[in-house]
């Protein structure tokens, strides 16, 4: 499995990875033929990239099952998180945790899990995905560094909720296309004070 630019994608190639939505849900799944039209959809959705079959190269392996399964619960959970955070209800934010934690576990637990960290964004879940992927790495970091298990949860939890304070910036702000104004960078820019704001009216329900 290759990763290539969407631009240099041919039709008939076999997408290798799987696209969901910011909500966990497969858009297009690993296997399919990737048709014109298919690859001009996913242009018109925001793919930068995709991963392709390619059995001349064995360094990117497809994912197992299971991984692919919580990483679609974890990014389900994040929009939970965001959209249950900022309403302040604390039980269904630990349950939604809880979710991101079976993803940290798997992976301390599977060392050698699959090292293509980056999964595919689109307009509709880039920032879930983002989130996602930061925090994957951080585990595999935290875990490069010896850390407590404990510790590496903590890490890998905050990596993902990194973003949460974009709730409190307005939607017209963060879904601009074009140029932002000064004003409106710096407010985009207050988005992780807001989020330590968020994270500690809500601290109870993260221990």
């Amino acid at each position: 499995m290759r990763l290539e630019f969407i631009d240099n994608v041919k039709e008939n190639e076999v997408l290798g990875k799987s696209i969901l939505t910011y909500d966990g849900k497969i858009l297009l799944r690993s296997g399919n033929l990737l048709t014109f039209s298919y690859i001009e959809k996913l242009k018109d959705l925001g793919v930068d990239y995709i991963y392709i079959e390619d059995d001349r190269l064995y360094d990117i392996d497809l994912e197992d099952e299971k991984l692919t399964k919580l990483k679609q619960n974890t990014i389900k959970s994040i929009s939970n998180i965001v959209k249950n955070i900022s309403s302040n209800r604390r039980l269904e934010v630990r349950e939604d945790i809880r979710e991101v934690e079976n993803l940290v576990e798997y992976i301390l637990e599977n060392k050698d899990v699959n090292t293509s960290l980056y999964d595919i964004k689109t307009y509709d879940n880039y920032t879930y995905v983002h989130c996602l992927d930061t925090g994957i790495m951080a585990t595999f970091l935290a875990m490069s560094l010896k850390i407590s298990k404990e510790k590496v949860k903590e890490l890998a939890i905050g990596a993902i909720l990194h973003d949460v304070g974009k709730v409190k910036v307005p939607h017209k702000i963060i879904s601009k296309n074009g140029r932002l104004t000064d004003a409106e960078f710096d407010e985009i820019k207050k988005h992780p004070l807001y989020g330590r704001e968020i994270l500690e009216k809500n601290l109870v329900a993260l221990k």
